[in-house]
């Protein structure tokens, strides 16, 4: 979709957009094995440690979204102990301890900000820098 045609979207429908874009691109990065129990699955959610309602500000921050499986994300509330121990592996426990320091952290997105969100994951050239950069325009 051309970027006019995004902007022209109202702010709703192109947040669908961009996390429809975003979860496809985590899908696409973690691969089949989930995170929190390790287990390999065709079945994979990209899945938030710190939830889109509690925050706003994280919702498409590539650290903060990861694949998990169905079982661990709809069925174990998200296995959050195990996902926990497998973001320390896969990032640090520094990031990770951001992560739960920003976590309440609130964010309205522009619909700029999200057609730049859109790009990146479409081009996949989506990582922290981006999302920094985005995030300071």
């Amino acid at each position: 979709m051309k970027r006019e045609t995004l902007l022209k979207k109202d702010l709703k429908e192109l947040k669908k957009v961009a996390q429809r874009a975003f979860n496809k691109w985590v899908r696409e990065r973690d691969g089949f094995n989930c995170l929190a129990c390790g287990r390999y699955s065709e079945k994979m959610d990209a899945s938030h440690y710190a939830s889109q309602g509690s925050s706003g500000y994280l919702r498409y921050h590539p650290h903060n979204v990861n694949n998990t499986c169905w079982s661990c994300n709809r069925f174990k509330g998200g296995n959050i102990i195990s996902y926990r121990q497998g973001l320390i592996g896969k990032i640090g426990e520094d990031k990770v301890l951001w992560i739960e320091t920003n976590r309440f952290k609130l964010h309205k997105y522009s619909k700029e900000q999200l057609v730049e969100i859109i790009d990146h994951c479409k081009h996949n050239t989506m990582s922290v820098s981006c999302w920094n950069e985005i995030m300071s325009s």
